[in-house]
């Protein structure tokens, strides 16, 4: 077994207790609303952040796996196939997206919803979805904010978007020491909780095609 393969093991084996931690939690409280009772609140809050943690966790166990044991970030110019890129339908769980067939499935996909990787320009999709427990998005990204800060990224902005027609959040953040952008998209329908994380240590502006793309015909029935 290569190293690669045992890095990327352990991460499948990281995302699974996560999983199945959040699994077994209870029903979250309102998390930023003004109630009386402060202890309650501060509960809500915490659980909140653990499962917000637990994704942001979760995509940085996989990039840093990926990225320690492959040529793909030393591969920092822009896509050289895109003139031959086709385009390919993603559908499954009744989710459905349009991307270029320079981004392949990561063999740590079924550690996650969907993972693919761009090695032409070091960047990595993540796509999860869970039940939001009522949460606004204001409150998700407010929660996912403060994990972001706390794993050293700096907010660069937060900006009202769409994804797939229907309104969305993006937070633009950047970790200097490790010249690493992140890209997140956070959309909430029929009761779920739709993250779509992009993740690249090459220029972003190199992938805003492909980003736009899959965000652009994404729908969910």
């Amino acid at each position: 077994m290569s190293k690669n393969d045992s890095l990327n093991n352990k991460a499948l084996d990281e995302n699974n207790e996560i999983s199945s931690d959040l699994s077994d939690s209870e029903t979250l409280d309102s998390t930023y609303s003004q109630d009386e009772n402060v202890n309650s609140n501060n509960g809500s809050n915490n659980k909140l952040l653990i499962a917000i943690s637990g994704i942001v966790l979760i995509v940085v166990v996989v990039a840093v796996a990926w990225f320690a044991f492959s040529d793909v970030s030393n591969s920092l110019q822009t896509n050289s196939t895109t003139a031959e890129a086709t385009t390919l339908h993603f559908n499954k769980n009744n989710i459905t997206f349009d991307y270029l067939n320079t981004w392949i499935q990561a063999n740590d996909s079924q550690g996650t919803f969907l993972l693919l990787e761009n090695p032409d320009n070091a960047a990595l999709f993540n796509l999860e979805y869970d039940n939001n427990e009522n949460y606004s998005l204001d409150d998700l990204v407010q929660a996912y904010k403060f994990q972001l800060e706390s794993d050293n990224f700096k907010i660069v902005n937060i900006s009202d978007t769409k994804v797939g027609g229907i309104d969305a959040k993006l937070i633009n953040a950047s970790n200097d020491n490790a010249g690493a952008t992140e890209y997140v998209y956070l959309v909430v329908k029929n009761d779920n909780l739709y993250l779509f994380t992009f993740y690249t240590y090459s220029n972003i502006s190199n992938i805003q095609n492909d980003i736009d793309m899959i965000t652009r015909t994404f729908k969910v029935n």
